[in-house]
């Protein structure tokens, strides 16, 4: 089974996008930080980020992930998409966001 590692730190999105990625039948590893979440990467197939954390942003998260798992898929989630550089690797959903953006993802990035 596919591993999904969800990083924010709002409670209330991380808990809602792990019951939402379950449903698929997928793992979800949840972390409120980058710098916990790196401890956890290896054992992903996947990570879902908040671009906006304190410490790690998504994007330096990213380049971690990127460095241990290059073939590992990306998605940023931001509040702010005016923040988010443009000319990035990775795909950025807003929020609020309805789970459709990220159910589309999965099934684009993640097989099995």
């Amino acid at each position: 089974m596919k591993t999904v590692l969800v990083v924010d730190d709002d409670r209330e999105i991380r808990e809602s996008l792990k019951e939402f990625i379950e449903a698929f039948g997928y793992d979800v590893l949840v972390c409120e930080s980058g710098e916990h979440a790196v401890l956890l990467i290896y054992k992903a197939d996947a990570l879902i980020t908040d671009f906006n954390m304190q410490g790690m942003n998504g994007i330096e998260l990213a380049k971690r992930a990127e460095s241990q798992k290059p073939d590992m898929p990306v998605l940023l989630m931001t509040g702010n998409p005016e923040q988010v550089p443009s000319m990035i690797p990775y795909e950025v959903v807003e929020k609020p966001f309805i789970h459709v953006p990220i159910s589309s993802w999965l099934r684009r990035k993640i097989t099995e």
